[in-house]
């Protein structure tokens, strides 16, 4: 073991020298740099081989490789770089591919290492650790999701967050999130494509002419909520893909879709009845032009900002109202006149238009009140938000 550590050791001495030689660090500091590395390396070669040394190792020369920029920030002194910066730096990447060698199971241990090499923007190295953490840890979504994001946000590779999505998908392919980020990033990568070619005049170099057509049409995203929906037929599932294509407007023959979807398949769900009734109030489904009297004293601009925005109000708060009405002669149970209520309270909080939210909220806690649907912690938010 001597031996190995002492040859450990001699391969560190040349970047020791040189920031010797050239003022990073005194002579006295570089005695104590290869003492404490002689500590670790010892405790490392251990038989028994525990992860509190190779941490501590690891934390160490981050502190030497954080201490090197400041003093080159310092000093001014920009040279050397590869012998002296880049050693540091490789050296920790090679402590972190050991222990997580040995230490497969700690999820903090991996993302610190990702994180690592973020920090000295290993770009290819990342997409490495990621593949060879989600072969261990193939059952827990958010690493898939967390894998994907930074594919295609920082590497800007949708072709690789798709990979891992889809791969995802094999192993858990009754989860909810990793259908929905599938959807999600396909929208985006075609609304990248769409801004791509609107300013630039160029196609994508991750397609060729014949699937082009088709991605900026967003059929992949049809495709996933298509297999989504066959694997999870649930309402509130299709809410959600409802929640994330109407912020694409391009996609609102998709949201179409996923709106019929949810109307033919789902009609006796209360989810259903309150996603058309919040629609509503969204305006999504209303469409009516308001023209004011010729005898209007009031000018455009006031219009615009007191009556339209009112009348348009009134008109869109009763479209709600009606279909939560016509979804409680349909359904009629607690959770339905629950969800009515939790609307009318959230427009009670968020709404200027008081004098027309109040009295219909009071008139459907009589009723509600009156089947006994309201319960105990129903009536605890309901008179916070009163009081």
């Amino acid at each position: 073991m001597a031996e190995f550590v002492e040859l450990r050791l001699e391969e560190m001495l040349g970047e020791l020298e040189q920031t010797e030689r050239v003022g990073l660090f005194s002579t006295e500091e570089v005695r104590s740099i290869i003492k404490r590395r002689r500590d670790f390396e010892y405790k490392i070669q251990r038989f028994k081989k525990r992860k509190e040394d190779y941490l501590k190792y690891i934390q160490y020369e981050i502190s030497i490789y954080k201490l090197l920029k400041l003093r080159r920030k310092k000093t001014g002194y920009s040279f050397k770089k590869e012998e002296i910066d880049h050693a540091i730096s490789n050296r920790i990447g090679t402590l972190f591919r050991f222990c997580v060698f040995r230490f497969q199971d700690d999820i903090k241990l991996w993302l610190s290492y990702v994180d690592f090499c973020k920090q000295v923007n290993w770009t290819n190295r990342i997409s490495k650790i990621f593949v060879k953490m989600l072969a261990v840890h193939n059952d827990k979504p958010y690493l898939w999701l967390m894998a994907a994001k930074w594919e295609f946000e920082e590497n800007v590779s949708a072709e690789n967050a798709r990979a891992i999505l889809l791969r995802g998908l094999q192993f858990l392919p009754q989860s909810k999130e990793l259908y929905l980020e599938s959807f999600r990033l396909e929208l985006l990568f075609v609304d990248r494509l769409k801004k791509r070619k609107q300013v630039l005049g160029v196609e994508s170099k991750e397609l060729n002419e014949e699937t082009e057509d088709d991605v900026l049409k967003g059929k992949l995203a049809q495709f996933i909520y298509s297999a989504a929906i066959e694997k999870i037929p649930e309402s509130r599932f299709i809410v959600q893909f409802l929640g994330i294509v109407k912020t694409f407007t391009f996609a609102k023959w998709l949201e179409d879709i996923i709106m019929n979807d949810l109307i033919t398949n789902h009609s006796t769900d209360e989810h259903t009845w309150d996603t058309l009734a919040r629609r509503e109030i969204e305006g999504r489904n209303y469409q009516a032009e308001i023209v004011a009297g010729e005898d209007s004293k009031v000018t455009v601009e006031e219009e615009n900002t007191s009556q339209i925005k009112l009348a348009k109000f009134s008109v869109r708060f009763q479209n709600c109202c009606d279909t939560y009405e016509k979804g409680t002669e349909v359904i009629g149970t607690p959770l339905m006149y629950q969800l009515y209520l939790g609307t009318l309270l959230e427009l009670r909080n968020q709404s200027k238009h008081l004098n027309i939210v109040i009295p219909r909220l009071y008139e459907v806690l009589e009723v509600a009140n009156d089947k006994g649907y309201l319960t105990e912690s129903l009536w605890i938010t309901i008179f916070k938000c009163l009081l």
